[in-house]
């Protein structure tokens, strides 16, 4: 009796040795080697190894209550057997294209069928090319495009000795397989905060899993050695339902990119003090009513004396957040204190007008803050008599080829530059550099406070400036990432596609400024950054209806 016939049901190397009369070489799991499988069907896939034909062959089991099936991939013609993740797919029906309950036709045998030779000589792409015979019409070629290792990133080690099961969840109803439990050495869970995780926080406790929770977290997936029934895997990273497992350098990269996540979720000690200094032991009395807060936080109190104790070029790089723009604040200060003007350059109007929202306060104060943009017609007697200039990059560098003001200009004793790394801007850095190339070299006349939260090569920009370099890793806040699932598109609609982030970023802005957070969204571009301004407006209540993204004043307005 052939092994593809009812009631035949062995290992996977005695079908592959009954059907073919081949021995199964090279690794294959443990299981392929267990009684109770029988043959399905060919598939419509090719052998990673040599391009013949895979068959599947399956093997029915049970797991907390559910029934499933195991698949092996045979290629007769290398011999070899592979898993589903060996392939690049989770689940059988990604594979074969079969609908649960569907027929599937197989495809007819004999001269009219074609060879099909799968390549993959270039990286990330897999080449299916059907060779015609003759007499048969010109048939297509599909190419499969998949990702590619960037080449200026050096491949972790995919090697992965422990049996770990690391997951990620936002369902509260997700409960890892008890097999799976029992045989990994490193259990590890990620999940949301809030009260509809209590039951599942307290299912891991009580199975003494450890696990970190996180504000709003959205993100599933699933990386580690064992798989469900407890059996010892390769290292694979799996996300949700519907996406394919990776493996090799992509499973390690999840893997690390987990256990960072995991360490940054950290809880800290609870006897862990913040070293928050008040200002006055830092500045003088008379300053601290200028400034946001009554004390300083650890970077400002790192960065605060260098730049009261020198007169030199200073470049101060911090995370975002972590409170830079009281730094400068203090520099504008001591500019001021000896008798000087401040510039502060900013790289876009918005940002002057956040900047000079917040110098409102020197205003009550009785300084004299004048805000300049492209947009601003030049007054050069309010250029002249304030004491603080609040401006775009390019609209300083215009003021300082204006012959009128160079006598204002030669006031200025501290040029504080937010932004600082966008010297290395392909379009806008140029005007930057040219600007500080003229500044640098005078610090008597004017010192340059850069302030930066993104430049990776710090130490190179402070040595271009002739400047002392405060670096600083500490942040007020928790740092997460994460890369949330988004509902499958089209992908040549690109409006449906824009709509599904949008659509995302407002969902997330919601449950965060719900909760008196604040939010910051990245667009791609100045019409994303104004559909996306509307969206999030006509969440919050604002009637928008008719409104075009492209009228950057009707939309500045609501």
């Amino acid at each position: 009796m052939r092994s593809d016939e009812a009631g035949v049901r062995g290992s996977v190397t005695d079908l592959v040795r009954e059907r073919w009369g081949v021995a199964l070489g090279g690794k294959f799991p443990e299981r392929f080697t267990e009684p109770g499988w029988s043959y399905e069907e060919a598939v419509g896939r090719r052998c990673p190894e040599c391009g013949g034909e895979l068959h599947a062959l399956r093997k029915p089991y049970e797991s907390q209550g559910r029934t499933y099936q195991y698949t092996a991939l045979v290629c007769p013609s290398c011999p070899a057997a592979f898993t589903l993740a060996d392939l690049g797919v989770k689940r059988y029906d990604q594979l074969t294209g079969k609908v649960p309950g569907q027929a599937v036709r197989s495809p007819r045998p004999g001269p009219a069928s074609a060879p099909a030779v799968s390549r993959s000589d270039r990286p990330g792409v897999a080449v299916t090319a059907v060779v015609r015979l003759p007499g048969q019409p010109p048939l297509r070629v599909r190419m499969v495009t998949g990702p590619v290792w960037p080449g200026d990133l050096e491949a972790p080690d995919a090697t992965e000795p422990r049996a770990l099961l690391w997951c990620a969840t936002a369902d509260p109803a997700w409960r890892p397989a008890d097999a799976a439990l029992a045989a990994a050495d490193d259990v590890r869970v990620i999940l949301p905060e809030g009260a509809a995780y209590g039951a599942l926080r307290a299912w891991l406790e009580e199975r003494g899993v450890p696990y970190r929770v996180s504000g709003y977290w959205e993100e599933a997936g699933q990386v580690g050695t064992v798989g469900d029934t407890g059996d010892r895997t390769e290292l694979v990273a799996a996300g949700p339902d519907g996406a394919a497992p990776a493996t090799g350098r992509w499973a390690a990269a999840a893997r690390d990119a987990f256990a960072a996540q995991w360490d940054a979720l950290e809880k800290l000690p609870e006897d862990a003090v913040e070293a928050y200094v008040p200002v006055g032991s830092l500045v003088p009395d008379a300053w601290a009513a200028m400034l946001p807060h009554p004390s300083f936080n650890p970077v400002q109190a790192a960065a605060v004396p260098a730049v009261l104790e020198g007169t030199g070029h200073l470049v101060v790089v911090a995370p975002t957040g972590a409170g830079k723009t009281p730094i400068g604040m203090v520099a504008a200060l001591e500019a001021h204190a000896r008798g000087r003007k401040a510039a502060w350059l900013v790289p876009q109007r918005s940002l002057t007008d956040e900047l000079d929202r917040e110098l409102r306060l020197w205003r009550d104060r009785g300084l004299r803050v004048v805000r300049l943009t492209g947009e601003a017609a030049v007054d050069t007697e309010l250029i002249r008599s304030a004491d603080v200039w609040v401006a775009t990059t390019e609209k300083f560098e215009a003021i300082c080829r204006a012959g009128s003001l160079r006598d204002a200009l030669a006031e200025v004793g501290c040029l504080v530059v937010d932004e600082i790394h966008l010297l290395g801007d392909p379009t806008r850095g140029a005007v930057l550099e040219a600007l500080l190339a003229r500044v640098r070299d005078d610090s008597a006349a004017t010192r340059i406070v850069g302030l930066s939260a993104t430049v990776a090569n710090a130490d190179e920009v402070a040595d271009w400036l002739g400047a002392q370099l405060v670096r600083t890793v500490w942040r007020p806040t928790r740092l997460t990432w994460q890369l949330p699932l988004l509902p499958p598109v089209d992908e040549a609609d690109r409006t449906r596609r824009a709509a599904v982030r949008t659509e995302a970023a407002v969902r997330i802005a919601r449950q965060v400024t719900g909760d008196g957070g604040s939010v910051l969204v990245f667009c791609g571009s100045k019409r994303g950054v104004r559909s996306t301004a509307l969206a999030l407006a006509a969440d919050r209540g604002v009637p928008v209806a008719g409104v075009d993204a492209d009228d950057a004043e009707e939309v500045e307005r609501l």
